[in-house]
């Protein structure tokens, strides 16, 4: 009966924890094109935290095209995959576009953490979406794809 009741309380326990969380906001994401990290831009988020996600964040960014201005340039070759990771080792659901005159426009494939870059030669300003439980990001890319 002891077992049974400890087993219980441990449980109790487990599920507690995994509805508490202190990360206030969503976690960076690393991008790496051909072992090279591609400096990104967080964006817009909204996410929920605390003891079963009570609380929550909203942070309204500037848009991506101005975030871009504020990170470097990253050189990729036409085609060239992107692999995306997040601090926390989490696999959110991924969308990407082309952000061009203020608008999402072109969406880009993202396979399992893979995004497929433009392939036609040109500065590109890539607006990635994230999307987990807890709430959704924007990171913003901005490379320059050359032939």
């Amino acid at each position: 009966m002891k077992k049974v009741w400890l087993l219980s309380l441990f449980l109790l326990f487990l599920s507690l924890s995994a509805g508490c969380s202190s990360e206030q906001e969503p976690p960076n994401a690393t991008v790496k094109v051909r072992h090279s990290q591609v400096e990104t831009g967080k964006g817009t988020y909204e996410w929920r935290y605390g003891f079963f996600y009570h609380n929550a964040a909203v942070a309204d960014a500037i848009s991506p095209s101005k975030i871009a201005k504020r990170i470097e340039t990253r050189p990729v070759a036409s085609g060239d995959k992107a692999v995306i990771s997040f601090s926390d080792q989490s696999h959110p659901k991924l969308t990407a576009h082309i952000w061009d005159h203020e608008k999402a426009r072109t969406e880009l494939p993202v396979h399992q953490n893979r995004l497929t870059l433009p392939t036609k030669p040109g500065t590109y300003v890539v607006l990635l979406h994230a999307k987990w439980i807890r709430g959704n990001s924007d990171y913003v890319l901005f490379v320059k794809v050359s032939k």
